[in-house]
């Protein structure tokens, strides 16, 4: 279990710096935009951010950011996946 936490931390911790586009340590509203594109709403990004954003301060650091991935992983039951393609390095 141990192993698999470091794994998800430091995958978590690779897909996060693809969102921080500015490298500040806080993915804002803007970087989730952008990242995402036009495909996604606005209304939607903003309803993300709402609730991943648990101190309220307008932007996502790691420890909420990887706390919002792990529960997709969990929900649609792709932490298994996950895990297997970032210990092998395909992530």
């Amino acid at each position: 279990l141990q192993q698999t936490c470091i794994i998800l931390r430091t995958e978590f911790e690779g897909v996060f710096l693809l969102f921080d586009a500015n490298g500040d340590g806080q993915i804002t509203e803007a970087d989730l935009q952008v990242f995402m594109g036009n495909d996604v709403s606005a209304d939607f990004v903003s309803s993300m951010m709402f609730s991943a954003d648990k101190n309220a301060d307008g932007s996502l650091d790691l420890s909420e950011f990887s706390n919002i991935m792990l529960k997709i992983l969990i929900s649609t039951e792709e932490i298994d996946e996950f895990i297997f393609m970032g210990f092998w390095g395909f992530g």
